[in-house]
C-alpha cells in the first residue's frame, strides 16, 4: 500500500471536523493478513466469496442479487463487516455483501472513502 495518514499530508484537506488524505494502490489492496481486496468504482457495496475471518454475520433476508456485468444475478447468502488491517491504519468495512459465486473480493472506493475519510 502507497500513502499516507492526514496527520502527515502535506495537502491536509479538512472536511468539517475530519481530516482526510490521499491513498492510492498498485493494484489491490493487501491487509496484514495477506487478504487482498480490488478496488472497484463501479460497485456500491463490499463484496466477498469468503466469510471466514469476517465478524457478525448475519443471513441476507431479502430477495436483492448482486447484478454483474454479464447479466448474472447472483445470490447474497449474508452480509457482514470487518476491520482491514494495513502497516499504519485500521479501516472499517461495513456491510460487507457475501455472494458465494464472486471470483474476487470487491472493494468500493466509494464506500470506503465515505466510511473511512479518505479519497483516492
Amino acid at each position: 500500500m502507497f500513502g499516507h495518514s492526514a496527520q502527515q499530508c502535506s495537502q491536509l484537506v479538512h472536511h468539517g471536523n475530519q481530516a482526510s488524505a490521499n491513498i492510492s494502490f498498485s493494484k489491490a489492496l493487501v491487509a496484514e493478513n495477506s487478504v487482498t481486496w480490488f478496488p472497484d468504482t463501479g460497485v456500491n457495496q463490499y463484496v466477498t466469496s469468503d466469510i471466514a475471518g469476517m465478524t457478525h454475520a448475519e443471513p441476507h433476508l431479502s430477495n436483492d442479487h448482486l447484478h454483474v456485468g454479464d447479466g448474472k444475478r447472483l445470490v447474497i447468502s449474508n452480509t457482514t463487516h470487518n476491520i482491514l488491517r494495513t502497516p499504519n491504519r485500521l479501516f472499517a468495512l461495513s456491510n460487507i455483501l457475501h455472494v458465494p459465486q464472486i471470483k474476487k473480493r470487491l472493494l468500493s472506493v466509494q464506500q470506503f472513502c465515505r466510511e473511512n475519510c479518505v479519497f483516492f
